[in-house]
């Protein structure tokens, strides 16, 4: 295929009419072109258009969007493709004209004409000038559709035009077009298979390969269909073959019976390779046996004598433990002797802070006491300075008041009479009051007491009721779950335990259980012991006796097999005298040297010789032969190495060997000469680009070669004559003034006379096969003979001896059968024994497991029941505890409320004498002037004088009144004073004279209050010393008793050491280093006990093998010693395994002989009589490996015979089959390669190293062939077998034909499918991984969509490639477009290699995208924005205006934003 050059769309509405493209060109020059169109305006129709010229009507749809539904009337639209051809070929205009078909009977919806033509440049007919659309005074116009028909029928008809149109909707004008467009490798398969399945969706080349998920699938529905597709092109492989196998399948059954005789023969040959690999396995069997017996007897005896050596050893490390412990006891003594002595110090040295402490302590009280002393002082002086000066007020006012008075001294003796009397009067009520409310303050004050006591010891009661409840309700737990205890042990012991009255058990009702469990274990174990004793010794003596019959069994079976060994052994001698006379006929021995072995084989020997070095002669001439084939068909015409053509693949470079292109290449048998002629070195050369000789150079691992490889460079063949080579560099060396001598045979490039030359060496080459084959027929004919004769054990001295052996052994099979017998008997009655005795242990075991459970469960049980004695006792006292404070908190509460009651009464009084004693101290402050009579007032009295005073009081005057009350008030504050002082007096303890000399100073009370207030603070600190050393002395005494209870749990001493005795040292570390020495040596003992029980656990596990003796040649092994438990375990295991499989496989040898013969018996294709005598013969000598493998000699070799004859009427028949799987082996081997060669040309460079993007792996053939060939022909086994079924049922054989025979199923079933791995590159940001295509296949983004269009561009590689011409398809355009391809790849790290890929396997991308940005954008050099511009002449419409971006334009007459319009005749169209 070509590349587009240009695209030119004429009239296309699209949108409901909404959009229309009245004639725009898009210039894509041959390059990757990006059309960028936002959503919606219109990129699917244009790849819709774009395709359309390329595929069938019915590929034309895309999506939901039908291709008829833009074209609604008469006007035509015009869809034109401008290619330009490859290697400058020119160019070509494909192009479709539609339009909406006017009759209405037609079955078409389109009228739909195709053309195309074709010119070398600019020209009238070009996508630019050809007149489709003109230029008149009224603007463009399309041209109709008749018009432009008859225009094409112009053109056609015009011979200096090369121009082509066709009637789509004709399918024979229809398959014409489609072969014009195939002449320049534009296919319709591809656009239709591909390019149109890829834009049915946007990005849907991501889901091209969506049905593939693995490797199977993408092999299957694409690979192989891609290579048969190729394959095809030249003839339909898969047709022949279908033809050669129903040939053959009609040949085979006409030859089915003698066919089918030879084949169950070599199916017997086959069967029977099985029967005789385990005879001659049995053969050996034997031997190992006798083997293994005295390496077990070697390994026993090891065993012992370890033993011995390793209990010596645990007696002496067990007394050096003992004596390290003893060390360790003492040094523990010291120790905590040491820390006793330690304690008892650090005791002694906190008692005497203690008493420190306490001093100080005491020393800052008495200070404080001063300090308060003082302070209270200084309270009491300030008080009586208070008290002074209100005493001096008063004696003011008093003053005042007499000097008033005077002037009413008429009634002052009255009113002092009075006043006094009611002085005495008032005072005496109030120091009753005050007297009864002292009284009544202090019985208040007592029940307050009394109350806050109640509810202070009730709180406490409470606490303690509901802490007993608590505990109460603990214990009652633990009996209760006592309780559950012995329920649960009399249920499972029926021991009926019950406690009495008093809620325990009877004295010694435990011990008494206890000892008689001790009673029952120990008769249960000593029945035990007694059981097994009475068992071992009938197991010894069944064992001895078992080994006695298999001893005599084994004898009888030997005798048994002798006599059948010895009687066939006769017929064998007579059966081999009647073979030999037939046998000497071959080698021309006389009769009467039939018995002349020697002789015979040295004539076979002869012959045998001779035939060898002809056939050797006849091998090298083959191989000769044959590469001179390959030459001849230009196949390696050149040897390379390995290393050098996979330095060309893995570098991406293509070459061809040279002959094989002047085979394969177009050219005329001169053109070849004479490029020969030019080149001589040619025929030995690889051809390769300029581009990858330059590759080439720059190579810096190159691979080394052992001689010159020429190498010519293409573009060189196709210069002129007179252009000259280029210098080489590097590795690319020329010399001059060296020779070459070429002789090439001119006549190869003659086709004819090769293609001579070519049968001739193949008729040459299959004479050769035939003759080799012939030779090896008769190679073998000879060779089995010889060998019957060389095994033959025939001669004049055996018949006597025979004879007599068979006597003497029927007798003694005879006595062997009676003492069989009697030991059977023997056997039963000791199994029986046995067996009893087994039951009887089982039963005493379970009575001694039920004894230890008991004394176990029963010991735990006492444990419970004395915690359920403590518990009991606990609660017994709790319950009295409970049931006092339950009590005493009644009592409290009773007393607590009478308390109260008294309380709220007393309150009350108070109440009232208090309010009396306010009332009657204003009264006694009234008369508080007057002294107080002696005579006492009575009630009714007192009244009358109040009266009176008030009568006599109210004359006086109003000064003397407030002076009056002013001394009251003053009188009030001084005996108030004189209560505080005097109570502070009381309170501080304080005499009159103690502070009346003390002079009041605030100053001083401030300083005393800080001073008493520090001194606190100091005593509070002390008092926390001294808490915290009383604390640590408890701590101190309380290390000082665990230190004796520890000392005394680890050396068993209660007394500490003299300290003379206590050294100063480190004892933990002593003590540490010393039971480190005791863990050493417990860890030696463990470990050599350990090993004792490994060596006394094999022992007894070889115990039945105690007969087996060593061969006096036989050494200890010294190894054991050295190997671990488990190793040894191991080797013993393997001991017992390896014997007991010996012994398994003998008898397993015969029973597998007996079963195999069985099964070939078995066999449906062996079922006569002719297989089944030879085979009861062989079942009847499996007992002797050695007679059943002679036997069978003498059956294969009587086979062969039979087959040689067989050979020559079927000959014909297995040709026929050889031919076709040589056939068809040849096409699946090319099949094979080819889908290796898909990935040829996938490697590009990426961050500057090449990279193989796809990597194809196939099964190499060539390693494999044996077993292809061999699935090959059983593939064709089956299929011959079904048709033959087929063809008796008369059915048609050519529809299975047709799907058992296609490349898929016999790839399949010859290579497989599965065996084929595909790995492609993922490239990321930073990096890139080889990843598997089921990997691919999860990932349906950008990485996705990179690895399809990797797999479909190689495809299409692959496709293009022409195998006869290496130069035609290695830069053959290929064009892909795509519908946003963008969707899900527009990573740059994507996008760069995916247009790599396209330009190295030089693909022309055609993408519409409503997507944009530098990394898109960046990729492409030709890029087209369309846009849409809204019409000025019509509303609603709008046309697509193309805008080129990027990249250069043509020459084009086209015109932008037309219009189209009727002109009159519905054939023209005027473009505005």
């Amino acid at each position: 295929m070509s590349r587009i050059n240009r695209v030119r769309i004429i009239n296309l509405k699209y949108n409901h009419d909404a959009i229309q493209i009245g004639d725009e060109t898009f210039d894509m020059n041959g390059e990757n072109t990006l059309l960028s169109l936002r959503n919606g305006g219109g990129k699917t129709v244009l790849v819709q258009m774009m395709i359309a010229p390329f595929v069938h009507k019915r590929y034309r749809d895309l999506k939901d969007r039908a291709f008829s539904s833009y074209f609604n009337t008469s006007k035509p639209s015009f869809i034109l493709v401008e290619w330009k051809l490859d290697g400058g070929g020119g160019y070509v205009l494909t192009g479709m004209m539609v339009r909406r078909n006017q009759d209405t009977d037609s079955p078409f919806d389109l009228d739909t004409i195709g053309f195309i033509t074709e010119y070398d440049g600019e020209s009238n007919l070009d996508i630019a000038h050809i007149p489709l659309a003109e230029k008149t005074s009224k603007g463009e116009v399309v041209k109709g559709y008749i018009q432009s028909r008859q225009l094409f029928d112009t053109w056609k008809k015009d011979s200096g035009v090369d121009f082509f149109y066709y009637d789509l909707n004709q399918s024979t004008q229809s398959k014409q077009y489609f072969s014009k467009l195939e002449e320049y490798d534009i296919f319709y398969r591809e656009w239709e298979a591909i390019i149109h399945k890829i834009n049915l969706e946007e990005s849907g080349l991501s889901n091209l390969f969506s049905d593939c998920k693995n490797e199977e699938g993408l092999v299957e529905k694409w690979l192989l269909d891609t290579i048969e597709k190729k394959h095809n092109r030249t003839n339909d492989s898969m047709k022949e073959f279908r033809v050669l196998t129903a040939k053959y399948v009609r040949s085979y059954k006409d030859n089915q019976s003698k066919i089918q005789k030879k084949e169950a023969i070599e199916v017997f040959k086959q069967e029977t390779e099985g029967v005789k690999s385990l005879g001659e396995e049995y053969f050996n069997a034997e031997g190992e046996m006798d083997a293994k017996k005295n390496e077990i007897a070697a390994f026993r005896d090891t065993l012992s004598e370890l033993l011995s050596d390793k209990n010596q050893e645990i007696s002496s490390l067990e007394d050096d433990r003992d004596k390290r412990n003893d060390d360790v006891r003492y040094l523990n003594h010291q120790k905590y002797s040491s820390d006793i002595y330690a304690t008892e110090d650090e005791i002694e040295e906190n008692q005497i802070k203690h008493d420190e402490l306490n001093a100080d302590y005491e020393d800052i009280e008495k200070e404080r006491q001063e300090t308060e002393k003082n302070h209270n002082l200084y309270i009491c002086a300030g008080q009586q300075d208070d008290l002074n000066e209100i005493v001096r007020d008063l004696r003011n006012t008093e003053e005042r008041l007499n000097i008033q008075r005077e002037k009413n001294k008429d009634l002052k003796p009255e009113r002092e009479k009075i006043g006094s009397r009611l002085s005495k009067y008032f005072g005496d009520k109030l120091d009753d009051v005050k007297h009864r409310t002292a009284h009544i303050e202090q019985d208040i004050k007592k029940t307050e007491e009394e109350i806050s006591g109640y509810k202070k010891e009730l709180s406490e009661k409470e606490a303690s009721k509901q802490q007993a409840a608590i505990e109460l309700g603990a214990l009652n737990q633990k009996i209760s779950a006592f309780d559950d205890a012995e329920d649960r042990f009399n249920d499972r012991y029926k021991t009926g335990f019950t406690r009495n009255i008093l809620g325990v058990y009877e004295e010694g009702l435990l011990t008494d259980a206890k000892l008689s469990g001790e009673e029952r274990l120990k008769e249960a174990e000593q029945k035990k012991k007694d059981i097994i004793k009475e068992k071992d010794s009938a197991k010894k003596e069944l064992d001895l006796l078992s080994h006695r019959l298999d001893e005599e069994k084994k004898h009888h079976t030997l005798t048994e097999s002798s006599l059948s060994h010895k009687r066939e052994e006769k017929q064998e001698l007579d059966r081999q005298l009647e073979e030999r006379r037939s046998i000497i006929k071959y080698f021309d021995i006389p009769e009467e040297n039939i018995l002349n072995t020697e002789e015979i084989l040295k004539s076979a020997d002869t012959k045998l010789k001779a035939n060898e070095e002809v056939r050797k002669a006849m091998e090298i001439s083959l191989v000769v032969t044959k590469r001179e084939l390959r030459q001849l068909n230009g196949e390696e015409s050149i040897e390379l190495s390995d290393d050098f053509k996979r330095m060309l693949e893995n570098s991406g470079i293509d070459f061809v060997y040279g002959m094989e292109w002047l085979i394969k290449n177009s050219n005329t048998e001169s053109q070849n000469k004479m490029l020969v002629k030019r080149f001589p070195f040619l025929p030995y050369s690889l051809i390769i680009s300029r581009h990858d000789a330059e590759h080439l150079t720059k190579i810096t691992d190159a691979a080394n070669t052992s001689i010159p490889v020429p190498l010519i460079i293409r573009e060189d063949m196709n210069a002129g004559e007179e252009e000259k080579k280029k210098p080489a560099d590097q590795n690319l060396i020329s010399f001059e003034g060296v020779s070459f001598y070429i002789s090439f045979n001119r006549e190869l490039l003659n086709r004819k006379k090769l293609k001579e030359l070519v049968e001739k060496k193949q008729y040459d080459i299959e004479k050769v096969k035939d003759q080799i084959a012939s030779r090896e027929q008769e190679y073998h004919t000879y060779y089995d003979k010889r060998g019957v004769i060389a095994n033959q054990t025939v001669n004049a001295d055996t018949f006597s001896r025979i004879q007599t052996e068979i006597s003497g052994l029927e007798e003694e099979l005879k006595q062997s059968l009676e003492t069989i017998e009697g030991f059977k008997k023997q056997q039963a009655s000791l199994t029986e024994k046995i067996n009893e005795a087994s039951a009887r242990e089982n039963k005493a075991e379970e009575q001694i497991r039920h004894c230890g459970d008991f004394l176990k469960d029963l010991e735990s049980f006492s444990g419970s029941y004395n915690r359920y004695l403590r518990v009991r006792d606990e609660q017994s006292s709790l319950e009295k505890s409970f049931k006092k404070i339950q009590e005493r908190i009644k009592q409290l509460g009773d007393l607590s409320d009478q308390a109260a009651l008294d309380l709220r009464k007393a309150d009350a009084l108070k109440s009232q004498l208090t309010q009396q004693a306010v009332e009657l101290t204003r009264e006694v402050s009234k008369y508080s002037q007057y002294k107080a009579s002696d005579d006492s007032v009575a009630e009714e009295e007192a009244a009358e004088l109040i009266a009176r005073y008030e009568a006599i009081t109210a004359k006086s005057a109003v000064e003397e009144k407030e002076l009056e009350d002013r001394i009251a008030e003053q009188t009030n504050r001084m005996n108030r004073k004189l209560r505080e002082l005097n109570n502070s007096a009381s309170e501080y303890g304080f005499l009159h004279e103690e502070w009346k000399d003390v002079v009041y100073e605030q100053e001083a009370v401030m300083r005393l209050e800080k001073e008493s207030k520090a001194l606190l603070d100091q005593m509070k600190a002390k008092q926390k010393e001294i808490t915290a050393v009383d604390r640590k002395a408890g701590k101190l005494e309380e290390r000082e008793k665990t230190l004796y209870a520890n000392m005394k749990e680890a050396t068993g001493m209660d007394e500490a050491l003299p300290k003379s005795e206590i050294p100063v040292m480190n004892f933990d570390e002593a003590i540490v280093a010393k039971k480190h020495e005791i863990r050493n040596i417990e860890n030696l003992i463990k470990e050599a006990v350990n090993r004792s029980h490994v060596y006394e656990e094999n022992l007894a596990a070889m115990a039945e093998f105690e007969d087996f003796s060593r061969d006096g040649d036989t050494q200890l092994m010294d190894d054991i010693s050295d190997l671990s438990s488990e190793q040894i375990r191991n080797r013993q295991g393997k001991l017992r395994r390896d014997f007991q499989r010996l012994k398994e496989r003998l008898q397993k040898y015969k029973s597998d002989l007996d079963r195999m013969i069985a099964a070939v018996m078995r066999s449906e294709k062996l079922a006569d009589d002719f297989f089944q005598k030879p085979l009861n013969t062989l079942l009847s000598l499996t007992a002797s490996a050695d007679q059943l493998l002679k036997q069978l000699d003498i059956i294969l070799s009587s086979f062969d015979q039979l087959i040689e004859k067989l050979m020559v009427d079927i000959s014909f028949v297995d040709k026929e089959e050889n031919e076709l799987i040589e056939l068809v082996s040849e096409y699946m081997q090319s099949v094979n390669t080819d889908l290796g060669k898909i990935d040829d040309n996938s490697t590009i460079n990426i961050r500057q190293r090449p990279v193989k993007m796809l990597k194809i792996s196939v099964p190499d053939w060539e390693e494999n062939e044996a077993l292809y060939l061999s699935r090959l022909k059983g593939y064709f086994d089956e299929v011959t077998k079904h048709c033959i079924d087929l063809l008796e049922e008369n059915k048609n054989i050519e529809e299975y034909l047709g799907a058992k025979i296609s490349t898929k199923a016999l790839y399949d079933a010859v290579i497989g499918i599965s065996n084929v791995s595909i790995h492609l590159y993922k490239i990321e940001a930073e990096r890139e991984y080889p990843i598997t295509w089921s990997d691919v296949a999860k990932n349906s983004g950008g990485e996705g969509f990179l690895s399809a269009f990797v797999i479909l561009t190689s495809l299409l590689y692959y496709l293009r490639r022409n195998d006869s011409d290496v130069f035609s398809d290695r830069k053959e355009s290929k064009v892909l477009i795509m519908d946003n391809p963008f969707a899900q790849t527009n990573a740059s790290h994507l996008l760069i290699p995916l247009m790599d890929f396209a330009k190295k396997t030089n693909t022309q991308l055609i993408c519409l995208s409503g997507l944009g940005g530098e990394s898109i954008y960046n990729r492409f050099d030709n890029i087209y924005v369309l846009n849409l511009f809204s019409s000025s002449l019509r509303s609603g419409l709008q046309y697509l205006k193309a805008e080129h971006e990027r990249g250069s334009d043509a020459e084009s007459m086209m015109v932008s934003n037309i219009h189209v319009q009727d002109m009159g005749d519905g054939e023209q169209m005027k473009l505005f």
